[in-house]
C-alpha cells in the first residue's frame, strides 16, 4: 500500500511540473496581450496631447521603449514513508509544493530630447503626404490635417506682387475657433479637390561625389514630390495650367510646387460659382470682426491666382486636433459649440464645394463626417475603446456600432486621425531620440 500511495504521489508530481513547464512555455497568448497594450498605450499617449492641446497645455511625449515577458515554473515533492521496525506505527505523509509566475516588464521614456523635438516641428515629410494622398484617406481630411492656411492671390497685371490689398490676396487660415476663417479655407480646399488636387513623385537627377569622373560616383537619387492636378472633368479643365497637370515633362513643370513648408500652385482660375459662394460666406459672418479681413473678395471672379500652400508640422497637426476638440467642448471667442466636419464620398465624382455647415447634406454620394469627437466622462455609457483621464475628467473616443470602420459613426474619422498622428510622431522617434536615461521601469506582477 506504502509503495503504491508513493508512486501516485511521484505521478502526480510529475503531471504538476509538466503543466507548470506548459504554463511557462506558452508565449503566444501573452505576446499577443503585450501587443494589444502597446497599442493601447500609444494611442492613449496621442488622445492625451489632444487633450492638452484642447485645454492650452503643454505636450509631454513618452514612449514604451521596451516590453520584456518572463515565465517561471518550479515543483518539488518531499515524502515521509515509514521503514525499520513499527512499520505499522509511523503515518504515510506526502507533500508537493509547485510554483509557476509570469509577467511583463515595461520601459517607458520621457521624449525630451533635442533631436525629437527637432523633427516635431518640421513640416511633415513629403513623402509621408504623397503616400498618404494616393491611400486610400478622404482628401477633404487630409488637407484639413496637413495644410495650415492658403494664401490665395491674384496674378493679374492689376494686381503687382508689393500688394498685399484684400481685394488682391488673401489669407485662409485654418483655425477652427471662428467659422468663418474655417468655412472659408474649406470652400477653397473643396475647389482644390474638385479640380483633382494631388500629388506625384519624380526622380531627382543623381548627385555626383565630389571628385567622381564617373557614374559610378554618383550618389543615388532621392526623389522630389509635387503638387499637382488632374482634372478628370472638361469643366475643370480649362481652370488648371498644363504646367501644373500630373505627368508633366519634368522640363515645363513649376519647381515652386514642389512639396514642403511652402508650396506654391500658381494659374488656376477661379470660376463665378467659387467666388460667389466666398462672397456667400463673408455675407453670412458679416457681424464677425474678422470679416473686415475679406471686403471685395468678388473681384477673385475670373482671375487667375497662385495657391501658396502652407504645410503643418506634427506639433500643429495635433495642436489642430486639439482645437477642433476645444471649438466642440470648450468654444472660445464667443463662438457657439460646434463640430468642425469634411466630406466623404466616392472619390473621382464632383466635390460638393459648400462646406459641411452650410449644406449638412451634400449631394452625389457625399456625405458630412466629423473630424474628432471626444465625449467627456462617457455620459452615453458605452464602453470607450480609448479614453485618459486628465484633470480628473475622463476623456475618450466614441465606441459603438461602426466606430474606426465607418465614417457614419459618432465617431467620425477619429479613429483614422489617431492612426495618421501616431505614425507620425513615431516616425519623429529615431533611435538617438531615446534618452539613456531618466528610464522609468515598471515591474507587473
Amino acid at each position: 500500500m506504502t509503495k503504491l500511495v508513493a508512486r501516485l504521489l511521484v505521478a502526480v508530481v510529475a503531471a504538476l511540473s509538466l503543466a507548470g513547464c506548459s504554463i511557462a512555455d506558452l508565449y503566444a497568448g501573452r505576446a499577443t496581450v503585450y501587443n494589444a497594450e502597446s497599442e493601447q498605450a500609444h494611442d492613449q499617449g496621442v488622445l492625451l496631447n489632444i487633450v492638452r492641446a484642447a485645454l492650452r497645455r503643454p505636450r509631454q511625449y513618452t514612449l514604451v521603449q521596451q516590453i520584456t515577458g518572463q515565465a517561471t515554473a518550479s515543483s518539488s515533492v518531499n515524502f515521509n514513508f515509514p521503514f525499520g521496525p513499527h512499520v505499522d506505527s509511523t503515518p504515510n505523509t506526502g507533500m508537493v509544493n509547485g510554483v509557476a509566475s509570469g509577467g511583463p516588464n515595461f520601459q517607458v521614456a520621457t521624449l525630451e530630447t533635442n533631436e525629437f523635438f527637432e523633427g516635431l516641428v518640421q513640416p511633415i515629410p513629403s513623402q509621408l503626404v504623397d503616400l498618404y494622398f494616393h491611400s486610400e484617406y478622404p482628401h477633404d481630411l487630409l488637407l484639413n490635417l496637413f495644410i495650415e492656411k492658403i494664401v490665395m492671390r491674384r496674378t493679374d497685371p492689376g494686381c503687382p506682387l508689393r500688394n498685399h490689398e484684400p481685394r488682391c490676396e488673401i489669407t485662409l487660415q485654418n483655425y477652427p475657433g471662428t467659422d468663418l476663417q474655417v468655412e472659408l479655407f474649406q470652400a477653397v480646399v473643396g475647389y482644390l479637390i474638385d479640380l483633382g488636387l494631388s500629388t506625384e513623385q519624380i526622380p531627382a537627377a543623381p548627385k555626383k561625389v565630389s571628385g567622381s569622373t564617373g557614374g559610378a560616383g554618383a550618389a543615388a537619387p532621392s526623389p522630389d514630390y509635387f503638387f499637382c492636378f488632374t482634372p478628370r472633368m472638361h469643366r475643370t479643365a480649362y481652370l488648371v495650367p498644363s504646367d501644373v497637370v500630373c505627368g508633366t515633362p519634368e522640363s515645363v513643370r513649376r519647381v515652386s510646387s514642389r512639396l514642403g513648408r511652402i508650396s506654391d500652385v500658381g494659374g488656376i482660375i477661379i470660376p463665378e460659382k467659387l467666388a460667389s459662394l466666398l462672397s456667400e460666406i463673408v455675407a453670412r459672418h458679416a457681424h464677425d470682426w474678422n470679416a473686415m479681413a475679406f471686403p471685395g473678395i468678388e473681384h477673385f471672379s475670373g482671375q487667375r491666382v497662385s495657391f501658396k500652400i502652407y504645410t503643418r508640422s506634427t506639433e500643429s497637426a495635433i495642436y489642430y486636433i486639439g482645437e477642433v476638440v476645444r471649438r466642440q467642448l470648450y468654444p472660445d471667442l464667443n463662438m457657439p459649440p460646434r463640430h468642425v466636419q469634411i466630406k466623404v464620398g466616392p472619390r473621382f465624382n464632383p466635390f460638393p464645394l459648400k462646406p459641411c455647415s452650410i449644406d449638412p447634406y451634400p449631394p452625389m454620394g457625399w456625405f458630412c463626417a466629423d473630424i474628432f469627437v471626444v465625449d467627456v466622462n462617457n455620459l452615453l455609457g458605452t464602453d470607450p475603446i480609448f479614453s485618459v483621464h486628465y484633470a480628473g475628467v475622463q476623456y475618450s473616443i466614441p465606441a459603438g456600432p461602426g466606430a474606426g470602420s465607418d465614417y457614419r459613426s459618432r465617431a467620425g474619422a477619429s479613429y483614422t486621425v489617431l492612426s495618421i498622428l501616431r505614425q507620425l510622431v513615431i516616425i519623429h522617434t529615431k533611435a538617438g531620440t531615446l534618452p539613456a536615461t531618466a528610464v522609468l521601469s515598471i515591474p507587473v506582477r
